[in-house]
């Protein structure tokens, strides 16, 4: 990417905005100290690279998808919830504090980073269907912080226009029916 030219890497510059963004919203009227905001600022940095880039396996029971954290850390564990802090009850409350604000973080940046990855060109232009065996990002802002729902479609149901707007999805966890705007698409390997 040239300097002065950020809109030759559109997908990653979203996401940072996203990531800017949700961090100022969470932290604007938090009472920090430094230590703190360099605490919460890790613990931003985990979450984000514990995001799936791209499916290794094609059964979603199989292998975790490879994510920044894999480049990164050698895998793709990353302690987002470590546990609470045994000092006094100041110390405490700062660390549930904190808690609370990456939970916050979590929240506001997975409501705006998961619609940004769904391309909206299906009005516009037309675009290529989901497919029997797509691996695909299950976009669920109930599961916890770091956990990202990957699953393979296993059967497609279509509009009168022939436009799939349904799909099955199966997870390690069952079988779901999703509508296609909750469902991300992930590059294949």
């Amino acid at each position: 990417i040239p300097p002065g030219a950020p809109h030759f890497n559109g997908g990653c510059e979203a996401m940072v905005k996203c990531a800017k963004k949700a961090l100022r919203k969470t932290l604007q009227s938090a009472a920090l100290t430094d230590e703190e905001l360099q605490t919460a600022f890790c613990r931003a940095e985990a979450l984000l690279n514990t995001r799936p880039i791209t499916a290794v396996s094609s059964d979603p029971s199989d292998d975790p998808p490879l994510t920044p954290a894999s480049f990164l850390l050698g895998h793709t564990e990353v302690s987002l919830t470590p546990d609470s802090a045994d000092e006094g009850d100041n110390v405490r409350g700062r660390w549930r504090r904190l808690e609370q604000l990456n939970r916050e973080f979590w929240h506001r940046w997975i409501r705006e980073y998961l619609p940004s990855l769904q391309a909206r060109q299906r009005w516009t232009e037309t675009s290529e269907n989901l497919r029997v065996g797509e691996t695909v990002l299950l976009a669920d802002p109930s599961v916890p912080r770091g956990v990202w729902p990957l699953g393979r479609i296993t059967e497609t149901f279509p509009g009168p226009d022939g436009l799939v707007r349904v799909v099955d999805v199966k997870t390690s966890k069952g079988v779901y029916r999703r509508p296609v705007t909750k469902i991300v698409r992930l590059e294949q390997k």
